[in-house]
């Protein structure tokens, strides 16, 4: 599957203010289940009657055949203890690769 780089899809799940972005449909279609939830189908059924955007969509680009995500967020974010990869909990101002 060929994806170009560009910003992400989108879609509310779980809860208002919770969302899920994947970088077509397709991918989020050809995506495996996700063992951060207790029922992996809560990642994939999304909320039909709550109709809210994000404040912010990450934009993504592939890199020697790397994904690569951005976030563009406010000046003063806390990224303690955000889980991705192994290393310290306080991750504010550093950056981390998956």
């Amino acid at each position: 599957m060929e994806v170009k780089p560009g910003q992400m899809v989108y879609k509310l799940v779980l809860e208002e203010g919770v969302f899920r972005f994947d970088c077509s449909a397709d991918a989020r279609n050809s995506s495996f289940p996700s063992f951060s939830f207790v029922n992996p189908k809560e990642r994939d059924t999304p909320l039909v009657n709550i109709h809210k955007s994000p404040s912010y969509i990450p934009t993504f680009e592939f890199v020697a055949e790397q994904q690569v995500v951005y976030f563009e967020l406010p000046a003063g974010t806390s990224f303690y203890g955000t889980g991705e990869v192994s290393g310290q909990l306080e991750r504010t101002g550093k950056r981390v690769g998956c």
